[in-house]
């Protein structure tokens, strides 16, 4: 287990002002926008269509998947969600109450929520989700926090213990954990036994087609406008935009960022932001050429950040050298651009490092952006002497390559955690946690890592946080590119619609204008 976190909430009971966020007050928790109006009167009831480009997969509902964050924000509810200040508010849970030494979190929760089946949400129900996303949620990212004991104190109170404070890790944690009813989850759901607490039920999923979202009539948070919203899935970003322009579609996930500005160039159509990825290009130090660590920099100094943005995401990125927050407590410019597109440098450094002729193979998933900034780096890296050759895998093959942490001497990759603190993604992140497909793994890694988990106050935090965003920079394993958003492209008639930073959407306070 980590060591000691830094807790800026510890020692004090978080009890808002108002005991939680109430009936039609939810959305106000997230950390979102909203859907611009078109103006006119809110119609009863109606019906959404969402196009999305990838497939929903209620079996890994678990593991924070960014193809899940259409639906399953509106279907499950998670202990708290954060306000736009990033400041944990109540959902499920109305208060918790963090020991004196940090360790000991104990939570009440709401006694008048049911599943949509019927069943009531208890604490039982608590400690079965956390269970199953420590032990059963293959590939899962949200598996970063292993409380060493969790305990139904009664059917509305839950007592976590840790070995050690978990500190800013806990509130990322208790909000993209979807709360499970114990009696019908299925770990391999095939979309028949979806049951949650949210404002939608899960229904009618044709794996490859579409799936619904039907209005539950006895959500705990009050009225549900929307009747339903029909998910129609693409896989294929001109076929979200033929049914944006032929009506038969009013929202759309997974366009790409021309699209996007093409779609809004109308007046009748708006976008939200619905989280955000960060790609990046790793290479594993254990692997030739990437031994020495004077071509590991040179990779660094040869890719066109700039050109990635452009040119893959229109401009609409943030170029950036660091996985968390470039505004994040510390962060300078010279740590969130420290390495700059720079081809004179990289070819010094290329020729000091005494490597030539280098050829290897990238590894990435099936994704069109990854593809289309692969090419650009494999024209970057063959100007400074390194033939590099696309290794595309399926993305199960890919996830698998990742888990092992064996993706060759290089692979690009992307994650949707944005959002997260830096405290979080050094153990939620492929690149950084232990087993990682770099190869980092050393003492002085360990202890960069250590300090940033035991700071005790924000000043220390701060001073690890820099430490460690030098230390990697200097390694040069991991080379993050751009920090993306995800843009979601809706009908201006629709109101209402919220995401969280991290990405889940929201429909409970939805609704269409005449």
């Amino acid at each position: 287990m980590r060591g000691h976190r830094h807790h800026p909430f510890a020692h004090r009971v978080l009890v808002p002002g108002v005991a939680l966020c109430a009936a039609g007050a939810l959305a106000a928790c997230s950390s979102a926008v909203d859907a611009e109006s078109g103006g006119g009167s809110a119609t009863e009831g109606g019906t959404v269509t969402f196009a999305v480009a990838l497939d929903a997969q209620p079996a890994n509902m678990l593991s924070h998947l960014a193809r899940n964050d259409p639906w399953v924000g509106s279907v499950f509810d998670s202990l708290i969600r954060k306000d736009a200040d990033g400041q944990p508010q109540p959902a499920l849970a109305t208060k918790w109450e963090v020991s004196e030494d940090g360790r000991t979190v104990t939570v009440d929760l709401r006694d008048d929520v049911t599943f949509q089946n019927g069943d009531p949400f208890t604490a039982e129900d608590v400690v079965f989700t956390i269970d199953k996303v420590e032990n059963q949620t293959e590939g899962s990212n949200m598996k970063y926090l292993v409380p060493s004991k969790v305990e139904k104190a009664s059917d509305t109170q839950v007592v976590i213990t840790f070995d050690s404070p978990p500190g800013d890790a806990l509130f990322d944690w208790f909000e993209v954990m979807p709360m499970q009813d114990h009696k019908t989850f299925t770990a391999t759901d095939d979309g028949t036994t979806i049951n949650g607490t949210g404002p939608f039920s899960f229904t009618d999923w044709k794996p490859g087609a579409g799936y619904t979202l039907k209005k539950n009539g006895d959500y705990w948070g009050g009225d549900v406008n929307l009747d339903e919203i029909d998910y129609v899935v693409t896989e294929d970003a001109t076929a979200e935009l033929s049914a944006l322009r032929s009506g038969r579609a009013q929202m759309a996930w997974g366009l790409t960022a021309a699209d996007v500005k093409s779609m809004t160039a109308d007046p009748q159509w708006t976008s939200l932001e619905a989280g955000g990825t960060v790609y990046s290009f790793n290479v594993n130090m254990s692997k030739k050429p990437f031994q020495n660590k004077k071509v590991r920099q040179a990779v660094g100094y040869a890719i066109d950040y700039d050109r990635i943005n452009d040119q893959v995401f229109g401009g609409t990125g943030t170029t950036s050298n660091v996985f968390w927050d470039p505004k994040a407590p510390g962060m300078t410019d010279d740590l969130v651009h420290h390495y700059t597109y720079d081809p004179k440098k990289a070819k010094q450094l290329m020729q000091e490092s005494g490597v030539s002729g280098a050829s290897i193979p990238v590894a990435f998933g099936g994704n069109p952006a990854l593809k289309a900034q692969f090419e650009i780096v494999q024209n970057n890296l063959a100007a400074i002497g390194i033939k590099a050759s696309a290794n595309q895998l399926d993305n199960g093959g890919f996830g698998a390559g990742l888990a092992k942490g064996d993706l060759g001497p290089a692979y690009m990759h992307l994650n949707g955690q944005v959002g997260l603190a830096p405290v979080t993604l050094i153990d939620s992140l492929p690149q950084l946690r232990k087993g990682n497909p770099e190869g980092l793994w050393n003492d002085e890694y360990v202890a960069k890592r250590d300090a940033l988990t035991s700071a005790t106050d924000d000043a220390a935090s701060e001073q690890a946080l820099v430490a460690l965003a030098e230390y990697l920079q200097q390694e040069a394993v991991a080379f993050p590119l751009v920090q993306a958003p995800i843009q979601v492209v809706a009908k201006k008639n629709i109101s209402g619609v919220t995401a969280e930073r991290g990405g889940p959407m929201h429909f409970e306070n939805a609704v269409i204008t005449k």
